[in-house]
């Protein structure tokens, strides 16, 4: 029973958290500062929208692996060596 309420409590106390982080979210969005910030970075901007609410600071859905799409890293040309 005692094991009962403490995961009673813990699943409130996550949802409490949730909400307190999805307002915290909405406010941010809403505030002069990001706004400057979508504005100057343009690259940000495009990720943003290709993001829906929620995924922008999420962790991938289970038994998918990160997508990156990135060059590989060219040490030797990029410093002049080689």
């Amino acid at each position: 029973m005692a094991v009962d309420a403490v995961r009673e409590h813990d699943q409130h106390l996550a949802s409490v958290l949730l909400q307190l982080y999805r307002l915290q979210e909405q406010t941010y969005r809403h505030c002069p500062q990001y706004r400057q910030m979508v504005d100057r970075y343009p690259v940000l901007r495009r990720s943003i929208a290709h993001c829906r609410a929620g995924e922008v600071v999420a962790d991938p859905p289970a038994g998918q692996p990160l997508r990156r799409q990135a060059t590989p890293l060219q040490w030797d040309r990029s410093h002049g060596e080689g």
